[in-house]
């Protein structure tokens, strides 16, 4: 028996750990699990085409959260616009709260956002649970007239945000 179909049908005594990037496949007792989840593949080379898809994906989703550059002009001219005293703390706050795309209903943190890049028309979020949301403008809009509290149920994850935009809240 040579080394290529011992690889290829991995032994059930013998567990077969793949990694690649933070993705793990393990084969035990017959079954490959990728990442303490099963998976049906036929051999480890499919597994191992599995882990490198999975990692790609996720190295995309983590490109597109990169910290978005917001223009100081137009942040000044969005706290003049809502009638608001334009201070270098104000400044800095508002910047900061638009870069760390926490869920707000502060009209200029989201109209921020909006000059900032999307994907697909949409903006990206990240919730308190680490959950990362995308919000189409109209979606955006209507955070603007929630109550801090309906804010603050909404951040925790996105199931209670989908119940709090659809209004089951």
């Amino acid at each position: 028996m040579d080394y290529n179909s011992l690889r290829k049908k991995p032994i059930s005594d013998s567990p077969i750990v793949k990694m690649i990037g933070e993705s793990v496949g393990i084969f035990v007792e017959g079954k490959w699990f990728l990442n303490e989840e099963r998976i049906h593949v036929g051999d480890s080379d499919d597994a191992e085409a599995i882990l490198t898809e999975k990692e790609n994906i996720s190295n995309n989703k983590k490109r597109c959260l990169v910290n978005e550059t917001y223009s100081v002009e137009t942040a000044i001219k969005l706290i003049k616009l809502h009638n608001k005293k334009v201070t270098q703390n104000v400044l800095e706050n508002c910047i900061a709260s638009a870069s760390s795309k926490s869920l707000t209903n502060d009209p200029v943190i989201l109209e921020l956002r909006k000059t900032g890049s999307s994907i697909s028309d949409k903006y990206i979020f990240v919730l308190e649970n680490s959950d990362v949301v995308a919000l189409s403008v109209s979606e955006i809009d209507s955070l603007v007239g929630l109550s801090e509290s309906e804010i603050e149920f909404a951040r925790e994850n996105k199931e209670n945000l989908k119940s709090i935009l659809r209004g089951n809240f």
